[in-house]
């Protein structure tokens, strides 16, 4: 299951039916959508995350670089995990290819009500 958006400037617009596939109906009314951590031991070490993985397709544009598309790839758990100052770091498997990934967050917009949701997501690096 896999959905490619254009980014927004701000927000990125996304179908009703679409976000209830993607980010789920509790999400949407909640206004956000969280990672799910694991840990372990007495010190809460993380050893998994789970999120909505994305990929993104970039485009050269006159101030730089920016994001043209993203491509949702359902939800995932980033293995490995390990702390890189306010986000996690390690890997995800899509389609079979184990790749390196990070955590973010994007603003996605419903494009029917215009209501925003903040959503924790795993941005996994392309070659």
């Amino acid at each position: 299951m896999k959905l490619t958006l254009k980014a927004g400037a701000g927000s990125t617009k996304i179908s009703q039916a679409d976000a209830l596939k993607f980010i789920g109906a509790e999400a949407i009314e909640a206004g956000e959508k969280c990672g799910e951590i694991q840990t372990r031991g007495p010190w809460n070490i993380i050893i998994s995350y789970k999120a909505l993985a994305t990929t993104a397709t970039w485009k050269d544009k006159p101030g730089g670089p920016c994001v043209d598309e993203y491509t949702l790839h359902g939800d995932r758990t980033l293995s490995g995990a390990r702390e890189s100052g306010h986000n996690l770091e390690g890997h995800v498997n899509i389609d079979g290819v184990k790749r390196s990934a990070f955590t973010s967050s994007i603003l996605f917009e419903i494009e029917e009500t215009g209501q925003l949701i903040d959503v924790a997501v795993i941005h996994v690096r392309t070659p």
